[in-house]
C-alpha cells in the first residue's frame, strides 16, 4: 500500500506553538552553524545540500503549521466574539439622547438633544422643576415632531394672541361693529 505524500496530523494548540518555537530555534541554529569561520573545512557539499533540504522541509512544515494555527485562532475568535446587531440608534428606529455638557453653566443642566442616525438633532428637551411641579420644554428642530403624553399625542397649544381693540371699540357702551 503506497504511503500518501501528505499526512494529516491533529495537534492541540499548545503542541503546535511548541513546534513553531522548535522550528524557529532550528532555523537560528542553522544560521549560526553556517556562519562559523571553519564551516567549509568540516562539511562537504553533500552535507550542506542535505542540511539545506532539511531546512526547506522544516520551513515548509513551519509555514503550514503557522497557517493552520492562524486559521484555528480566527475560527475560535469568530466563535467567541459577540455578534452585535445594529442598535435602534444605528438603524434610525430610535433617536439617540445626547446630554449637553454643562461646563459649569447652570442654563445647560437638564438639557438633552435627540439625534437621528445621521447625527442631526431632531429635538432638544429641557426638564426643570417649578413651584407647581415640572416643566418639560421640547424644541422641534425638524418640523415633523409629535409629542405624546401618556400615550396620547399632544396638540400644540394655540399661540397666545393679543388683540388690541383700539379706542373706538373699547368700553361698555360699544355693542358691536358700526355699520
Amino acid at each position: 500500500m503506497p504511503t500518501p505524500d501528505h499526512r494529516r496530523i491533529y495537534l492541540d494548540v499548545h503542541t503546535a506553538e511548541a513546534l513553531l518555537t522548535a522550528a524557529s530555534d532550528a532555523e537560528s541554529y542553522w544560521t549560526e552553524w553556517r556562519q562559523q569561520p571553519d564551516f567549509h573545512e568540516h562539511y562537504t557539499e553533500e552535507d550542506v545540500a542535505s542540511a539545506v533540504r532539511r531546512q526547506v522541509e522544516q520551513a515548509t512544515a513551519r509555514d503550514a503549521l503557522q497557517a493552520a494555527l492562524d486559521e484555528h485562532r480566527r475560527e475560535v475568535a469568530n466563535l467567541t466574539a459577540p455578534r452585535l446587531s445594529p442598535s435602534p440608534y444605528d438603524t434610525g428606529a430610535r433617536l439617540e439622547p445626547k446630554v449637553w455638557p454643562t461646563d459649569g453653566d447652570p442654563d445647560r443642566y437638564g438639557r438633552v438633544d435627540l439625534d437621528n442616525d445621521e447625527g442631526a438633532t431632531v429635538a432638544s428637551i429641557l426638564a426643570e422643576s417649578t413651584e407647581h411641579g415640572y416643566d418639560l420644554d421640547v424644541t422641534d428642530h425638524c418640523g415633523a415632531l409629535t409629542v405624546y403624553l401618556d400615550g396620547r399625542p399632544m396638540m400644540p397649544a394655540p399661540a397666545p394672541t393679543t388683540v388690541d381693540p383700539g379706542p373706538a371699540l373699547a368700553g361698555p357702551e360699544h355693542d358691536g361693529p358700526s355699520l
